[in-house]
């Protein structure tokens, strides 16, 4: 920690160091806790930072209101978060916590767990896990649970969950998209032709772009070649 505050003071220039810096401070003693809130309102407030950088500040201000049970001032920080210009991932990742900020559906309670639950409970697996259990209707928890899969090499349970979220449906915002994406690569890798081939009619389905059809056309012809 001593070292990043070296860092902070050498490079000021760069805000994001700050961030990180917090990270560090927000599991020590209430002191430290108090300086890493302090700087994250500082830069989250700072419309001479980027605005992801603003974004990333807010999220964690969000898990700290959170993890006392603020839930009003948790949704207002996503809130203010999602007013910012940020890059699709980050879109969507706001978008993936307002949704389950709000919703009231038996898996509401574990997909805030799984944006907002502090260190020390379920790792990210099992709160995807438990929502797909909780509801399994739902298409966003086995979207999270299919991303969680793929991070760990387990490819076709990855395609079986990441299928399963497209057919179920996804929030707006480029879930879909990116599920499809996803679903390619991990049924590829399992050599699960079949998902392969789901993911390319998903990105070639209402919605999609020019670029969604070439990248469906893509998969396409590997799979044309494969088969020769």
């Amino acid at each position: 920690m001593k070292l990043l505050r070296e860092v902070c003071a050498d490079a000021p220039e760069e805000p994001r160091y700050k961030l990180e810096l917090g990270d560090f401070l927000v599991s020590g003693t209430p002191i430290e806790q108090a300086e890493a809130f302090a700087l994250w309102t500082m830069l989250a407030e700072n419309e001479n930072v980027t605005s992801s950088l603003r974004a990333d500040a807010y999220e964690r201000l969000a898990r700290i209101a959170s993890s006392v049970g603020d839930l009003p001032r948790t949704i207002a920080l996503i809130g203010r978060a999602r007013e910012l210009p940020v890059d699709p991932n980050g879109k969507r990742q706001l978008d993936a916590e307002w949704f389950a900020l709000h919703h009231q559906g038996p898996a509401g309670a574990a997909l805030r767990g799984y944006f907002f639950a502090p260190g020390g409970t379920f790792d990210a697996p099992t709160w995807a896990l438990l929502a797909t259990l909780a509801e399994p209707d739902l298409g966003l928890g086995h979207y999270l649970l299919g991303l969680q899969l793929s991070n760990s090499g387990d490819w076709q349970a990855s395609a079986e969950s990441l299928d399963r979220a497209l057919a179920a449906g996804l929030p707006e915002g480029g879930f879909a998209k990116n599920a499809a994406r996803k679903l390619a690569i991990a049924a590829y890798r399992a050599g699960d032709r079949k998902r392969v081939e789901d993911a390319i009619a998903a990105l070639r389905g209402p919605g999609t772009s020019e670029t969604d059809h070439l990248l469906a056309d893509d998969w396409a012809e590997r799979l044309r070649f494969d088969h020769k």
